[in-house]
């Protein structure tokens, strides 16, 4: 595909035809796009789970446990959007579904984000204090 007819294709994302329609026999780049995200999605859940139970920090197995529930859930929902785009399902398979679905994982992973920018490694500090602090005093010196 050449830069003028991706260009020319820019304004076909704008018709009701392409939110709700199917072209028959062709599959998208938006297809594409959603089997690239459904793959990444469920691999990048399964590998934090993972991660997650190697982990010994709770604050980090926390975290990890945040990013991967979105992320498994939305890979399978990705992964039923795939058939029905290709088996053509009316309002299943549109490309409205697949906007909102991208739209919703968005929106989910914000707050989590936000939380890992914001308070993860204050957060972690303090448990590492803490877990020192059990470490080498005796219960009785950091019991309230």
């Amino acid at each position: 595909m050449t830069f003028q007819s991706w260009i020319r294709s820019l304004g076909y994302v704008g018709t009701m035809d392409y939110w709700f329609g199917f072209k028959r026999g062709a599959l998208s780049y938006t297809f594409r796009i959603m089997v690239f995200l459904a793959v990444v999605s469920l691999l990048t859940a399964v590998v934090l789970k993972l991660k997650t139970r190697t982990t010994k920090s709770p604050v980090t197995k926390k975290l990890l446990s945040r990013y991967t529930q979105p992320l498994l859930t939305m890979g399978i929902l990705f992964a039923i959007w795939i058939p029905s785009r290709y088996e053509e399902l009316r309002f299943f398979g549109s490309h409205v579904v697949a906007l909102i679905l991208v739209l919703l994982l968005f929106v989910w992973l914000a707050p989590t984000v936000l939380y890992h920018i914001r308070k993860f490694a204050l957060d972690k500090r303090m448990w590492e204090k803490e877990s020192l602090k059990r470490k080498y005093l005796p219960p009785t010196a950091y019991t309230n």
